[in-house]
């Protein structure tokens, strides 16, 4: 969910994303990933599987680029 560029540690595109969606930027623990009151538990490695569920094509698949630009609502 971290990695490391030359100048500094930056988010993932999968963690930049949820902090758009929820407005808020996250704060990393140990094995807990927490944005304000909303927590998930994630591994050592700070580490979240994503898991897909549904029949192929049931997921609505969107760009990267629409997301962060905040064009996609999540609701």
């Amino acid at each position: 969910m971290l990695f490391r560029t030359r100048d500094s540690i930056e988010m993932s595109f999968s963690l930049r994303a949820a902090a758009l969606a929820i407005g808020k930027e996250p704060t990393i623990e140990p094995y807990r990933l927490a944005f304000g009151e909303r927590s998930v538990a994630i591994d050592a490695d700070h580490a979240l599987p994503v898991t897909f569920y549904g029949p192929r094509r049931t997921m609505r698949t969107v760009s990267a680029a629409s997301v962060l630009a905040g064009e996609i609502c999540c609701g």
